[in-house]
């Protein structure tokens, strides 16, 4: 019997010890930011000060899922490209898109990873491996900084 006790006591103070944890961990997550709307900006080859920059527009419809649209500036006026695998962990960012060009054999699939702070974003969008244009040579990645425009 007195086993019992002690043994059912136990189990209560590691049940408490544990949902303290839990909620104490909860506590110390970093909440997701709201980006929820559009973040314009500019994109330039890294590494790469002769190259000019290039505009670059993130429209965010939510923040949770991460969805949205990636606008670039083409010939024939701005195009959107639609962002896949969004996700928004803290201030930390991540989507794909994918981007069908004249200068593109084919399509390709383009990965920005970025950090938000306060009204802007900054981070870099890189190329998939099996990148190539009509040069036939692997693309660099691209800095980018984007700061959220005034509604």
């Amino acid at each position: 019997m007195k086993r019992t006790l002690t043994s059912i006591l136990l189990a209560l103070l590691l049940t408490i010890f544990v949902i303290q944890c839990t909620a104490v961990s909860a506590e110390n997550a970093p909440a997701n930011v709201d980006i929820k709307g559009t973040w314009a900006g500019s994109r330039q080859l890294k590494d790469n000060p002769m190259n000019t920059p290039s505009n670059i527009t993130f429209i965010f419809t939510s923040s949770s899922p991460l969805n949205g649209d990636v606008e670039l500036p083409t010939v024939n006026g701005p195009k959107k490209y639609k962002m896949t695998n969004g996700k928004l962990e803290g201030k930390k960012l991540s989507f794909d898109y994918t981007l069908i060009s004249s200068r593109v054999k084919g399509s390709v699939i383009l990965h920005f990873e970025g950090n938000v702070e306060g009204d802007t974003i900054t981070g870099v969008c890189d190329f998939s491996p099996a990148a190539t244009y009509r040069s036939l040579s692997p693309r660099p990645p691209y800095n980018v900084k984007v700061d959220k425009k005034k509604s």
